[in-house]
């Protein structure tokens, strides 16, 4: 789960989450679930935003694939804020 930048149009969160999940592919990684939620309020304040565009990404990879793909959210500066959960 990520929240991206709300100032991003459709069109350009739809090309970064596409990017994303190219980069997972080389990687080694594959998308099983993509869901663009679309815009929502936030509970509180991240990053001067009040609310951020919505999207869960339910991939498999290695460990190596998921530190690249962690440290990708983490520099970006269209990602609010991202959950990673293993299972």
């Amino acid at each position: 789960m990520m929240i991206l930048d709300p100032a991003l149009q459709d069109a350009e969160a739809e090309k970064w989450v596409k990017g994303f999940e190219t980069e997972l592919a080389s990687a080694g990684g594959s998308v099983q679930t993509r869901e663009i939620q679309g815009k929502k309020m936030l509970s509180y304040k991240v990053k001067g935003f009040r609310e951020g565009t919505y999207v869960l990404l339910v991939f498999q990879s290695s460990s190596e694939g998921v530190r690249k793909m962690e440290s990708k959210l983490r520099t970006s500066a269209q990602v609010l804020r991202y959950l990673l959960i293993k299972n």
